[in-house]
């Protein structure tokens, strides 16, 4: 894992320690450049060229709204309606290589939002998605710069790749937030695509779109 202290000082929300290796570079999805960073963007969505993941241009009703790269082949989009205004809840999808094997990375992030937040662990929050075969998640309820919510992630590990959700969800934003975000957390898809082959070898062009 290794990969969360530099999105908590970054974005307040905690990341794995391998992201410490470089400095995360965020781009907008209007004025994303396929040249930067380990995402290409198309028209569909987002591909994370190392791994081959397609990242949806929406989840439910959330949009993507930015790109971060935070090392080679670690990288993830942030999806919310509103960008946590008003109640809205937000989801980080990661996708980065599997380090550690599953139970050892959901113990490492279990501890890591225990130790930054110490809310009080969830068992199952009111109307969770089923969990995909063989992921891990924890949830709890904290406090998030002084607002009520409910945090945790998902995890998944796919032959080399972790695929990671960090979701949080204001409480201010009652049922209506729940139902968005477990809208949202259901259509993550929990595998990593394979990469279109091209001529027999992978095609790992960039996308003007």
């Amino acid at each position: 894992m290794k990969r969360w202290l530099i999105a908590a000082l970054v974005a307040s929300q905690p990341l794995c320690l391998s992201q410490l290796r470089a400095e995360p570079v965020t781009q907008s999805v209007e004025a994303h450049d396929n040249a930067i960073g380990d995402i290409d963007r198309r028209a569909d969505g987002f591909v994370h060229r190392s791994a081959g993941y397609h990242y949806p241009a929406m989840l439910g009703e959330m949009p993507a709204r930015k790109t971060t790269t935070y090392g080679p082949r670690d990288a993830e989009v942030y999806y919310t309606l509103r960008g946590g205004a008003n109640g809205d809840p937000w989801l980080d999808l990661f996708v980065y290589p599997a380090q550690l094997n599953l139970a050892e990375e959901a113990a490492e992030l279990s501890a890591l939002l225990k130790k930054n937040y110490q809310g009080t662990e969830l068992v199952s929050p009111l109307g969770l998605p089923s969990l995909p075969p063989g992921a891990r998640e924890q949830w709890f309820d904290v406090i998030l710069k002084g607002v009520p919510a409910i945090t945790g992630y998902r995890l998944v590990r796919d032959g080399d790749w972790f695929i990671k959700v960090r979701m949080s969800i204001p409480k201010s934003g009652g049922q209506v937030a729940l139902d968005r975000a477990w809208k949202g957390l259901a259509a993550v898809p929990w595998s990593v695509a394979a990469r279109p082959v091209v001529n027999g070898a992978p095609d790992i062009r960039i996308s003007p779109f």
